[in-house]
């Protein structure tokens, strides 16, 4: 009998879209999609290959072979398509990618066992196109930008040794020693104003130091995590989410590390835009 392992996009329930800024991307581009597999086989080690099912013809690869997990064994993998940057329709293009999860019993992936399709939404965006409003740009070029900052060392928060946009990028660390431990924030409440939609774009990087899963902007009380894990290291990357209309939405970004780490985490260039 075969036993269908257990497949799922990994994703914040109450986000299950993802969020793409292509300002300023390569065409092609990688997309990250992260999928959460649980080997229900009681004896076999299977092997996962995503592919998305009729792909458009703007994607140049639309399949990843993404490893092995022995019986019972879980584990997160990245489908990482790679698509031409979309043409877009007042600073935005939607689409709905059906993935199916292949299953085999060989790692020449060949002798298929079983398979699961998936779809999620994806919508690409321009964050600098005229069709947005701007409600928040914070470049951090001289202060805090009006964001309310914690951190626990006493070099200034506005550092020039990182940044993702020149001369400088907001810096936060973590603080830990024996019980006595607190987050690096950045916290400002935002409102869009009567707008129907809205996203909210954010650079950043790390050291190493901090813990992946700790890595995060709550917005409204959500947290939006990263869709893909672990993180690249010393290197920015881009990060989007959706984001509320037309109410005060505390936005906070946070960051921690393991009990006697010392991280240092950076933010840099943050968009809010709404139409």
């Amino acid at each position: 009998m075969v036993t269908t392992p257990i497949i799922s996009f990994t994703a914040d329930v109450a986000e299950p879209d993802i969020y793409n800024d292509v300002c300023d991307l390569p065409t092609p581009f990688t997309l990250n999609i992260l999928l959460g597999i649980t080997n229900t086989h009681p004896s076999t080690t299977l092997y996962f290959k995503a592919s998305i099912v009729t792909p458009p013809s703007d994607y140049s690869v639309s399949s990843t072979n993404l490893g092995s997990l022995a019986p019972g064994a879980s584990g997160f993998f990245l489908f990482t398509p790679a698509r031409a940057k979309p043409t877009l329709t007042a600073g935005e293009y939607d689409e709905t990618l059906t993935i199916r999860i292949d299953a085999y019993t060989d790692a020449g992936y060949s002798a298929a066992y079983a398979n699961k399709t998936l779809s999620t939404a994806i919508h690409h965006f321009d964050h600098s196109d005229a069709s947005w409003t701007v409600v928040e740009h914070a470049d951090f070029t001289n202060d805090e930008c009006g964001w309310a900052h914690v951190h626990f060392y006493a070099d200034p928060p506005v550092d020039p040794t990182h940044f993702y946009s020149s001369p400088a990028s907001l810096k936060m660390s973590f603080y830990s020693t024996g019980s006595s431990y607190g987050p690096g924030t950045a916290t400002k409440t935002l409102n869009t104003g009567a707008k129907t939609k809205a996203r909210i774009i954010y650079h950043l990087y790390h050291d190493g130091n901090a813990n992946d899963d700790a890595i995060r902007v709550t917005v409204g009380g959500v947290i939006k995590k990263p869709r893909a894990l672990p993180l690249p290291q010393n290197k920015w990357i881009r990060l989007a989410h959706n984001f509320p209309v037309n109410q005060n939405v505390v936005t906070e970004f946070w960051c921690r590390g393991a009990t006697y780490d010392y991280p240092f985490y950076w933010i840099d260039e943050v968009w809010v835009i709404a139409k």
